[in-house]
C-alpha cells in the first residue's frame, strides 16, 4: 500500500505526506512519491513535506532527497512522528526543518545483506561504506560538524543514535520545534506586525496539525476567560501592543532625561575643576604654565588634586617678603637698628622712601647722607 499523498493544497502551497517505510513494495515508493511531488512543483511555490517514517531503502531515499533538495519550490520538512535512518536524511532536504516536540530522529550506519562468494560480499561492504560516506556528507553539511566526529558519535557499529526535538536543535539537525508551547517571552515584541505574524503562523501550524488548542494557548498567555473568542484575543493583543508602545515612549523619555542630567553633572564637574585651578593660580600655589597639567589631574581625581593644591605654600616674591618684614619690623626706631637687624629693609627704604631714610640718617649722624651711602 502506498501512503504518500497530497493534502492542504491551495493556490500557492501544498503538503505531501511521506509516511511509512521507503522503497519498492513499501509504504512510500520513490517513483510514486516523486511523481506526486513533481505535479505539485509545477503549480506551487511552497511545498511542505510531512515525515513519519522508520526509514528504508537507501537508493530510494537518496532519490527522494535529491528531488526535494534540487527543487525550484521552497521546500520545508516537518518531522511529525519519527524520522529514522534514511528518513532522517530526507528530512535534511528542507530549506527549513521543523520537528514536533514529541517526535524522534534516529541516525545509524548503512546496513544490508548479500549472498554470493567472498568477492561479492566485499563488493557489497565497499558499497555500504560508500553510501555511509555520502550520508555523512549530508549530515556534516547541515550541522557543520566534521564527518569523523559524526561517524564516531552517531554512526558507530551496531548503534542507533536517537535525538528528541531539543537535542536535534542543539546539534543543528533541525531548525525549530513547530508545536512548542507559546510563552509570554515569545510575545515580548515591540513590533505589532511581527507579533501578528507570529500569531498567524501558530494558527496555520495549528490547522496543519489538526491541533485546535492554539486559541486556548493565547487565552492562557493573556489571562482571558475560557469563553474568550479569537476577537477577544486580538483585542488583548492590541492592548498588549499599546502598553508596549507607551512603555517604549516612557523609556525614551527617561533616557533623554538621564542624558540631560548627565550633561548637567559633567558641566558642574568641569566648573568645579575650573574654579579650583583658578583659585590655585590666583593664590600663587601654581603658575599659569601649570594649568593644563592640574586640570587633567583634577578631572581624573578631583578630591586628591584639591588636597595636593591646598598643601602647596603660596609663592612669595623677594619684594613681597621684604615688604612683609618691613611691616613686621615697625618697632625699629633708629637708623642703627635697621643697619643691624634689617639692612635689606633699609636698602629698600633708601630706594622707595628717601624722605624717611634721610630723616633716620640725619637723626643718627646729624647730617644728611651722601649719595650712594648706606
Amino acid at each position: 500500500m502506498n501512503n504518500s499523498y497530497i493534502i492542504n493544497q491551495n493556490e500557492n502551497s501544498a503538503e505531501i505526506l511521506l509516511y511509512g517505510f521507503i522503497g519498492n513494495w513499501k509504504d512510500t515508493d520513490s517513483n510514486r512519491f516523486i511523481s506526486d511531488f513533481k505535479k505539485l512543483e509545477t503549480t506551487n511555490k511552497k511545498i511542505n513535506v510531512r515525515i513519519n517514517s522508520g526509514g528504508g531503502d537507501v537508493f530510494d531515499g537518496i532519490t527522494i532527497y535529491n528531488a526535494l533538495k534540487n527543487s525550484k519550490a521552497e521546500i520545508n520538512t516537518y518531522i511529525d512522528g519519527v524520522a529514522a535512518s534514511m528518513a532522517s536524511v530526507i528530512a535534511l532536504a528542507g530549506s527549513k526543518i521543523y520537528m514536533s516536540r514529541y517526535a524522534q530522529l534516529m541516525i545509524h550506519r548503512v546496513s544490508g545483506s548479500a549472498n554470493g562468494d567472498s568477492d561479492k560480499l566485499r563488493e557489497t561492504a565497499n558499497l555500504m561504506d560508500d553510501l555511509s560516506n555520502s550520508l555523512l556528507d549530508i549530515y556534516a553539511a547541515k550541522t557543520g560538524i566534521d564527518k569523523e566526529t559524526i561517524q564516531n558519535s552517531w554512526m558507530q557499529r551496531g548503534k542507533d543514535s536517537w535525538f528528541n526535538a531539543t537535542e536535534a536543535i542543539s546539534q543543528k539537525l533541525v531548525d525549530a520545534i513547530f508545536d512548542g508551547v507559546i510563552s509570554k517571552q515569545a510575545l515580548k515584541k515591540d513590533n505589532p506586525e511581527e507579533v501578528w505574524k507570529f500569531y498567524n503562523l501558530q494558527i496555520e501550524n495549528s490547522l496543519r496539525t489538526n491541533d485546535m488548542n492554539i486559541l486556548n494557548r493565547f487565552i492562557t498567555v493573556f489571562g482571558l476567560p475560557e469563553s474568550a473568542t479569537e476577537q477577544d484575543v486580538v483585542a488583548a493583543y492590541q492592548n498588549h501592543a499599546n502598553q508596549l508602545k507607551d512603555q517604549k515612549i516612557e523609556n525614551e523619555k527617561l533616557k533623554n532625561e538621564n542624558e540631560a542630567f548627565k550633561t548637567q553633572i559633567q558641566t558642574f564637574q568641569k566648573q568645579k575643576v575650573q574654579d579650583l585651578i583658578e583659585d590655585a593660580i590666583k593664590s600663587n600655589r601654581i603658575t599659569e604654565e601649570q594649568r593644563l597639567t592640574y586640570v587633567a589631574l583634577a578631572e581624573s581625581n578631583f578630591d586628591a588634586t584639591k588636597v595636593a593644591l591646598n598643601s602647596i605654600a603660596p609663592y612669595k616674591s623677594i619684594t613681597s617678603q621684604i615688604q612683609t618684614t618691613s611691616d613686621d619690623s615697625a618697632e625699629y626706631k633708629t637708623f642703627r637698628e635697621y643697619q643691624e637687624k634689617a639692612p635689606e629693609v633699609l636698602a629698600t627704604m633708601k630706594e622707595n622712601d628717601t624722605e624717611k631714610y634721610n630723616a633716620l640718617y640725619k637723626k643718627e649722624y646729624g647730617k644728611l647722607p651722601r649719595k650712594n651711602s648706606l
